[in-house]
């Protein structure tokens, strides 16, 4: 078991991804959110994170299901239009994950798991909007997004940033409509 919930270290690492990754969409929005979704099996995807646990040298890792979002969002203001933005964006969510591991050494996280992991998101549903690979530094992240049926909305969105002693997954679960991120 993990004896802090949460470093400062860790703190700064996940808002460092974050600022990259939103720059990158355009959405400012979901700064106040932090990060993003999956779906696979009831919403989430199917990955055993004991096994990163298990390896690394530190560890964060937040849940925050649909009834703490709502939870959150009562006590956003009525009166302040971003709150009220903030609000509907959380109102279709189902959870907010985030896993963010750090190793003592270089590519110690389990490959075969961030394999199936990248092909449960490269199922029919998902599609790749973002990559980015840098040689020098052999990062390599990656933003989906998961279409729901009618094509207009998104069910899901994942960041996932795997460098050579870090490895981050960010998932949002639940209705995104593209009119609410900007």
């Amino acid at each position: 078991p993990c004896k802090r919930i949460w470093t400062r270290e860790a703190g700064l690492r996940v808002i460092r991804v974050m600022k990259i990754h939103y720059s990158l969409l355009g959405m400012a929005s979901l700064v106040v959110l932090t990060p993003l979704l999956a779906a696979q099996t009831n919403g989430r995807l199917r990955i055993d994170w004991d096994k990163f646990a298990a390896r690394a040298s530190d560890r964060t890792e937040v849940t925050l299901d649909g009834g703490m979002l709502r939870a959150a969002a009562s006590f956003l203001s009525d009166d302040d239009k971003d709150a009220k933005d903030v609000r509907k964006l959380l109102a279709g969510l189902r959870g907010v994950y985030i896993h963010s591991y750090t190793f003592s050494h270089d590519n110690e996280y389990p490959s075969q798991d961030v394999d199936s992991l990248r092909r449960q998101l490269q199922d029919g549903n998902w599609g790749r909007i973002v990559q980015s690979v840098k040689r020098d530094t052999r990062e390599h992240d990656e933003i989906y997004l998961r279409n729901m049926k009618n094509d207009a909305d998104f069910s899901g969105l994942v960041v996932l940033v795997a460098q050579p002693r870090e490895f981050t997954l960010v998932e949002i679960s639940g209705r995104l409509d593209p009119m609410d991120l900007g």
